[in-house]
C-alpha cells in the first residue's frame, strides 16, 4: 500500500494541515473549509444508515455552521496532539465517501488512540473502509509513534467487526455501557491492534 504526504514525505506529530495519505483506490486527507457542502450532503443522506451505530452528537447541526465548528475542533485537536480526523475520498471520482479518526490520544506510558470511522452506504462492501483504516493505522503507528490502536463496535455490527479483523485487529472483550447510542448506554465489543502486529502485517515505516 502506498502512503504519500504533502510535506516532505514525512508526518511528524507537529505536521501542519493539510495532510493527504494515498492508497490504491482511496485516499484520506484532513478536512478543509471548502468540504462543508459535500460533508453536509453525505451526512444527511446517510443519517438513517449511520444513526443506529452513532452517538447522537454525530448528527447534531449537520449544516455549514456545524461543519465549521467541527473543523475548528479538528484543528485544535490536531495542534494539541489529542486527535486526528481524516475524510475518505475515492481516487477515481474524488468523491467524499466517509471519514476515519484517531482520537482520545494517550501519551506517556500508554501511547494509544481510539479509532472511529464511517462510510457512505452506497460505497460499502468494496473494501474502501478497510483500506482507509489501514492508512489511518499506518499514520498512527509510524508518524504518531503509537503502540496501540483500539476500536469498539456494537455487538451486532458485523460489518464493522469485519473491517477490524481485515486490518488485523484482535477481539479483546466487552466494554460495558461504553457509549451512549440513541439515548441508551450500549455495550461495545472491543478490538485492538498493536504496533508490532501491524509491522508483521506488512505496514511500511516512515
Amino acid at each position: 500500500m502506498l502512503l504519500n504526504f504533502f510535506k516532505n514525505d514525512r508526518a511528524p506529530r507537529n505536521t501542519r494541515l493539510p495532510l493527504r495519505l494515498m492508497g490504491e483506490r482511496i485516499h484520506i486527507r484532513s478536512p478543509e473549509r471548502d468540504d462543508w457542502e459535500d460533508w453536509v450532503e453525505v451526512r444527511n443522506r446517510n443519517e438513517r444508515f449511520l444513526k443506529p451505530w452513532s452517538p447522537a452528537a454525530a448528527f447534531s447541526n449537520t449544516t455549514r455552521e456545524g461543519f465549521n465548528r467541527r473543523l475548528a475542533n479538528y484543528h485544535e485537536e490536531w495542534d494539541t496532539d489529542r486527535g486526528y480526523a481524516f475524510f475518505i475520498y475515492r481516487n477515481d471520482t474524488n468523491a467524499l465517501v466517509g471519514g476515519v479518526t484517531l482520537n482520545n490520544i494517550v501519551r506517556g506510558a500508554g501511547q494509544m488512540a481510539t479509532m472511529g470511522y464511517w462510510l457512505d452506504e452506497g460505497e460499502t462492501r468494496q473494501g474502501f473502509m478497510t483500506e482507509a483504516a489501514l492508512l489511518a493505522c499506518q499514520f498512527g503507528f509510524s508518524a504518531l509513534k503509537l503502540h496501540r490502536i483500539q476500536a469498539g463496535t456494537l455487538p451486532e455490527n458485523v460489518a464493522s467487526q469485519k473491517v477490524l479483523r481485515n486490518c488485523g485487529f484482535t477481539q479483546e472483550g466487552i466494554a460495558r455501557k461504553y457509549i451512549q447510542i440513541n439515548k441508551e448506554w450500549r455495550d461495545h465489543q472491543m478490538f485492538a491492534l498493536l504496533s508490532e502486529e501491524f509491522i508483521n502485517l506488512g505496514g511500511s515505516s516512515f
